[in-house]
């Protein structure tokens, strides 16, 4: 791992940084922060959002499954709190026009990264599907930290609002921990694999932005 004073959650972060400078920098992110994003765009976040997250709870049962230990059972199994912001991001497409019951179909970048989780949910171990997904809550933990209470607009305020409270904040960290617990003795080669599985779930949340903000469906 190099440092050994890090952890092993830190050290994928640490070697990934330049796609979460990408992602920090995305003109979605500058453009909500500064109170400018169209709402048409956030529709289009939302509707693709709802079923990403969808996915998420469906490959982190298969997760749980494999579990090797009863601590990353019990995190995986256990309520994170997120029902009360989902049923909001349903509110809110509403606010945006949108329908939670007639979603669209996933978009290219929507599709790519469901698929990514699936496949490591299904063909790998919990470690596996982990690596594949953390990255998505710990980009969320430090955008909302970064812009919660600086958005001044009702709607995209309350949509933030969860990502900077101190339940993300704990939940990204018992993450963290699931994530050291279960590298603990992967030599290097696995660790290497697992980096390349991170640093592809946060290419497919640069994505995600930049679906967003171009709106895009597929070409053909």
């Amino acid at each position: 791992m190099g440092d050994e004073t890090s952890s092993q959650a830190q050290w994928f972060w640490d070697n990934t940084t330049e796609v979460w400078n990408a992602i920090l920098n995305h003109p979605f992110l500058v453009e909500l922060e500064a109170g400018t994003l169209p709402d048409e765009v956030l529709r289009f976040y939302f509707e693709q959002n709802l079923q990403y997250v969808d996915a998420v709870y469906r490959c982190r049962l298969v997760a749980a499954a494999k579990a090797p230990d009863k601590e990353t059972f019990d995190l995986l199994t256990r309520d994170w709190n997120l029902e009360p912001s989902d049923e909001r991001q349903g509110d809110l497409l509403v606010s945006f026009g949108g329908d939670p019951d007639n979603l669209p179909p996933m978009a290219p970048a929507c599709r790519g990264y469901t698929y990514h989780m699936w496949y490591n949910a299904l063909d790998g171990r919990t470690i596996d599907w982990l690596a594949s997904f953390v990255a998505c809550p710990w980009t969320y933990d430090l955008i909302g930290e970064q812009v919660s209470g600086n958005i001044g607009e009702e709607r995209r305020e309350s949509w933030m609002e969860y990502y900077g409270s101190k339940i993300h904040h704990d939940l990204m960290d018992d993450f963290r921990s699931a994530v050291d617990r279960l590298t603990v003795g992967l030599d290097q080669d696995d660790l290497n694999g697992l980096l390349e599985k991170w640093r592809l779930g946060m290419r497919y949340e640069w994505m995600f932005w930049d679906d967003a903000y171009h709106m895009r469906s597929w070409p053909v």
